[in-house]
């Protein structure tokens, strides 16, 4: 009989983000393109979000793919949240993926929602201890 051991580590960490997500009641647009080319979109409320993840509820049903491109755009009044990420609050819009879809159950209340990385780029690292360096061909310059 083959048995394999569960990892306690698994068990004990149920959320593996890098990131806590925050809490939100965000109006927004939620924009893609299908499979033909046509441009569709939908209201979304923003329900959790993070500096490179949210997750959206969307007002009407719809059928996005997995790992679509998507254009999350949030109200011009959520720019004031504290919750909002930078890339987002100075372009008033952000390009994410779809990587995961919430069915929606009707004994909670929770409607059909999407999970989406927000494709932001990662802030710079605070000074280390060495600066970083850059080759160009054989030489080796350092940027300090």
């Amino acid at each position: 009989m083959n048995h394999v051991p569960s990892s306690p580590s698994i068990a004990r960490t149920p959320d593996r983000r890098c990131l806590d997500r925050r809490a939100a009641a965000l109006p927004g647009l939620l924009t893609w393109r299908d499979a033909r080319g046509t441009t569709r979109f939908t209201s979304i409320v923003a329900r959790e979000i993070s500096d490179y993840g949210a997750f959206v509820e969307c007002d009407s049903p719809t059928v996005i793919p997995l790992f679509r491109l998507v254009t999350l755009q949030l109200d011009q009044d959520a720019a004031g949240h504290p919750g909002i990420p930078d890339e987002l609050r100075r372009a008033g819009k952000v390009l994410g993926a779809v990587y995961r879809r919430v069915m929606p159950k009707t004994e909670n209340g929770l409607r059909q929602g999407y999970e989406l990385r927000l494709l932001i780029e990662p802030r710079p690292q605070l000074a280390e201890a060495s600066a970083p360096v850059i080759t160009f061909g054989r030489r080796v310059r350092s940027i300090a």
